[in-house]
């Protein structure tokens, strides 16, 4: 996924959608910063990230990670909206 190669720094690989470009290379860094955090210590959050704070239904707060990594409430909250109207039927259960 497009994720994988912003984390772990494969930007020039063929078929890297990303590119190398400085905005991509900074991207990538925040990035790796926070999942070595993660690993280590089960907290994503470090210096080179705003805050990432804990995600509730009624806020929707995610990190979101771009030219700017910010924290924001219920991205994509229509999109969200929409699909919650379409029945789902969850197979095998």
């Amino acid at each position: 996924t497009l994720d994988m190669q912003l984390v772990f720094g494969n930007l020039d690989a063929p078929g890297v959608i990303t590119g190398s470009a400085p905005d991509a290379v900074a991207l990538h860094e925040r990035l790796a910063v926070a999942f070595i955090a993660f690993a280590r210590t089960g907290d994503p959050n470090c210096p080179a990230i705003p805050k990432w704070e804990p995600y509730t239904l009624p806020r929707r707060k995610t990190l979101v990670f771009d030219n700017t990594t910010r924290m924001q409430d219920d991205p994509r909250g229509a999109e969200r909206e929409l699909f919650n109207k379409v029945p789902f039927t969850q197979f095998g259960t």
